[in-house]
C-alpha cells in the first residue's frame, strides 16, 4: 500500500470558527509550506483519526490545534523515532518538554512583526541568520524538559541588529528540542505558516502605504526598513523545517528541474513588459534574446484605446518560433485609485480575441495593485495561472530602481495565492512569482563594481538554491548597451563558474513549479518508493545525507548520485524522467 511518510494535522473546526467571524485561518496555508519543501505529506483534517495512520510515517507536522486527547498515541509512536513538530499546539506540553505562560497577540493587526526569533545556537537556521522576524500571534512558553535553542525579543527595529545569542533579552523561548526515546520533539511558539502567507502575500493594498502617491504592489511590503530585503527571510524558515525532516530521513522534490539529464545548479528566467512601445523595439529585443540563445516573455499592453496593441499576431507568432512567450500587461495606471474586475477583464478580453490564447503568467502596469486576493481570483476564474508583480525594492523613493536585486516578500520561488477568510482560504490554482533581478546594469564608470555585483548574486543564487528571475524591458534590451552588457556578462559568469543553468520563460517557470507540486513520492516501505514525476523536465529529487552515499536502485538499475551543499546544508541528488518509476534507497 502506498502512503506519504509525513503527516499534517490541522484543524478545521478552528479554521470555521475563524471563517464565521470573518477572520483568516492561516494554518492553513501549511501546504504551501511542505509544497515550497517539495514534501509529500498527507493532510489529517480530523485529529482523532491521526494515530491510525502513524505506521511507517517518519514525521508528523501540528498546526495550532488542541492535541492532547492524542498524546499517549503520539508518544509512543516518538519513543519509536518519530519527528513530532508543533507549531502552537496545544495539549502536548509534557511531551514537547514546555511551560505555558501566556497568549501574545499581534499589536496592530494579522499583518503586524510581533517578535524577533534569536537563535541561541548555530545550526538550525541559514549561517547568515541570526534573527528572524515573526509575523503572527505568539503562544508564550519556556522548556522545561526541553530545551531551548531559540528565544523571541520584544517587535523592536534595533532587535534586528543585536546579537545576544543570550536568553536575557527574550519574553518567549521561540523553538525547543526535545530527544524522546530514539525519537525527537521541536516546538515552535509562532505560526510558520502565518508568518511565511504575511510575508509572501504581502498585506491588502487599501492605502498608499509607502506614500508615492500610486496603490502598487510594494504597498503590501510587511518587512520594516530595518530589514535588509537582500535576504529571503521566509525561505530562512523554509531551511529551519527542512532541517528536521532531514533528520526523519524524508525524501523530497528539489526546487531546481533537472539539465539534460543532470543536476542543474540554478534556475534564470526572463521576462518584460512592451509599455505599447510603437517603436518597433519588441521585435529587436525578441531578435537580440534569440541571438543570445536565451528564453524571453514579453508582457503586451493594450492602447489606451483598447483598439490593438503595438504588437502584432504575426509578430507574436514568430517570437513564439524562438520559443519565447507573451502575455497581457494590463494597465491600470493612475495615482491611488483602485481598479475594477470589468477594467481587467475587458483588457484581458482584447488580449485574448487579438491574440487567440489566455495568458499564463502577466504583469501589470507599473505594478498597480489594490485589494488582497481578487485579482488573483478574478484571473484564476479566466484559466491565468499567476503573475509577476511581485517587485524586488521598495517603490521609495525611486519609483523605477533600477539594478535593483531583493527579496521584499521573502522568496525568490513561485508562491501559491491563498484566498481571503470570505472564501475560506481557498487554495487558487494561481501563483505569484517574485521578481528578483530587476534590469541589471554594466555602466563603464562603475564595471568592476556592477561586474562584482551581479556575479554575487548569480552565485549566492546557486549556492543557497534560489531562483533568480531577471527582468529587462523590450527597450532596454534594444536601445541600451548597458542593459546587454549585464547580459553577456552575465552569460561569461555562468561559463567561468562552470554553472549547470536552466533558463526559463516566466510562464514555463510557473508550469514547471505546478507540475513539481502534483508529482510525489510515495513509499511502499522499507525504502522502496514510487516516484511519479509530471513535467516533461523532469524532477530532481533530494535525499539528505551528509555522508557516503546512499545506495539508489532506479526501476531495478544502479544509479549514481551527486552530492551538493545548499545553504550549507549537504543533499544526495538524482534527476528523474517524467513518468512512474520505482526507487529503492538504503
Amino acid at each position: 500500500m502506498k502512503r506519504t511518510e509525513l503527516l499534517l494535522g490541522l484543524d478545521r473546526e478552528r479554521a470555521r470558527t475563524l471563517h464565521r467571524a470573518g477572520k483568516c485561518c492561516h494554518d492553513l496555508t501549511y501546504p504551501e509550506v511542505l509544497d515550497e519543501l517539495g514534501m509529500s505529506y498527507e493532510v489529517i483534517d480530523h485529529l482523532q483519526t491521526l494515530p491510525q495512520k502513524l505506521d511507517g510515517v517518519k514525521s508528523v507536522l501540528l498546526a495550532e490545534c488542541n492535541a492532547a486527547s492524542i498524546q499517549g498515541q503520539l508518544e509512543e509512536w516518538v519513543v519509536r523515532g518519530g519527528i513530532l513538530i508543533g507549531c502552537m499546539t496545544e495539549g502536548l506540553d509534557d511531551l514537547f518538554g514546555i511551560r505555558y505562560e501566556g497568549y501574545k497577540v499581534q499589536p496592530d493587526d494579522e499583518f503586524t512583526i510581533n517578535a524577533y526569533t534569536t537563535f541561541y545556537e548555530a545550526g538550525w537556521a541559514p549561517e547568515r541568520r541570526y534573527c528572524l522576524p515573526v509575523i503572527s500571534p505568539v503562544r508564550i512558553v519556556r522548556a522545561t524538559t526541553g530545551r531551548a535553542v531559540a528565544g523571541l525579543q520584544q517587535p523592536l527595529s534595533f532587535n534586528i541588529f543585536v546579537q545576544d545569542r543570550s536568553e536575557k533579552n527574550t519574553f518567549s523561548d521561540a523553538m525547543i528540542i526535545r530527544p524522546v526515546g530514539q525519537g525527537f520533539c521541536c516546538y515552535f511558539a509562532s505560526s510558520i505558516a502565518h508568518t511565511l502567507r504575511a510575508m509572501h502575500q504581502g498585506r491588502p493594498v487599501d492605502r498608499d502605504w509607502d506614500g508615492d502617491g500610486m496603490y502598487r504592489t510594494a504597498d503590501g511590503i510587511v518587512l520594516t526598513y530595518a530589514h535588509d530585503l537582500q535576504d529571503p527571510l521566509a525561505d530562512d524558515y523554509l531551511f529551519i523545517l527542512q532541517g528536521l525532516f532531514d533528520r526523519a530521513g524524508l525524501i523530497s522534490k528539489h526546487v531546481y528541474p533537472p539539465i539534460n539529464g543532470e543536476i542543474s545548479d540554478c534556475v534564470f528566467f526572463y521576462g518584460g513588459d512592451d509599455e505599447c512601445d510603437p517603436t518597433g523595439v519588441q521585435q529587436i529585443a525578441i531578435e537580440k534574446m534569440h541571438d543570445y540563445n536565451l528564453p524571453y516573455h514579453i508582457n503586451i499592453q493594450c492602447k489606451d484605446d483598447l483598439s490593438g496593441f503595438a504588437m502584432s499576431r504575426e509578430l507574436v507568432e514568430h517570437m513564439k518560433s524562438y520559443g519565447q512567450e507573451s502575455s497581457i500587461h494590463p494597465n491600470f495606471f493612475r495615482p491611488c485609485a483602485r481598479f475594477t474586475r470589468e477594467e481587467f477583464e475587458e483588457q484581458l478580453d482584447c488580449y485574448e480575441k487579438h491574440f487567440g490564447e489566455t495568458p499564463v503568467v502577466f504583469v501589470n502596469h507599473c505594478i498597480m495593485f489594490y485589494g488582497w486576493t481578487e485579482l488573483a481570483r478574478w484571473a484564476s476564474e479566466r484559466g491565468i495561472l499567476g503573475d509577476n508583480n511581485k517587485f524586488p525594492a521598495r517603490m521609495m523613493p525611486d519609483a523605477n530602481p533600477i539594478n535593483t536585486f531583493g527579496f521584499p516578500f521573502g522568496t525568490s520561488y513561485p508562491v501559491r495565492v491563498y484566498d481571503d477568510a470570505i472564501h475560506c482560504d481557498k487554495a487558487l490554482e494561481y501563483f505569484s512569482v517574485p521578481a528578483i533581478l530587476y534590469e541589471p546594469r554594466i555602466y563603464p564608470e562603475t564595471a568592476e563594481r556592477d561586474k562584482a555585483n551581479l556575479e554575487r548574486h548569480i552565485l549566492d543564487s546557486a549556492a543557497n538554491g534560489w531562483f533568480l528571475p531577471m527582468f529587462f524591458h523590450p527597450v532596454y534590451i534594444a536601445q541600451d548597451e548597458n542593459a546587454n552588457a549585464a547580459i553577456v556578462e552575465m552569460q561569461d559568469i555562468v561559463k567561468r563558474h562552470d554553472l549547470r543553468v536552466v533558463h526559463l520563460g516566466v510562464d514555463a517557470v510557473v508550469l514547471w513549479w505546478n507540475d513539481r507540486l502534483k508529482s510525489s513520492i510515495a513509499t511502499d516501505g522499507a525504502g522502496k518508493y514510487t516516484v511519479d514525476v509530471k513535467s516533461d523536465k523532469g524532477l530532481v529529487i533530494r535525499i539528505p545525507g551528509n555522508e557516503n552515499a546512499p545506495v539508489c536502485v532506479l526501476d531495478g538499475k544502479p544509479v549514481a548520485m551527486e552530492k551538493k551543499s545548499i545553504s550549507g546544508r549537504c543533499g544526495w541528488f538524482l534527476a528523474v524522467e517524467q513518468g512512474v518509476h520505482k526507487l529503492e534507497v538504503q
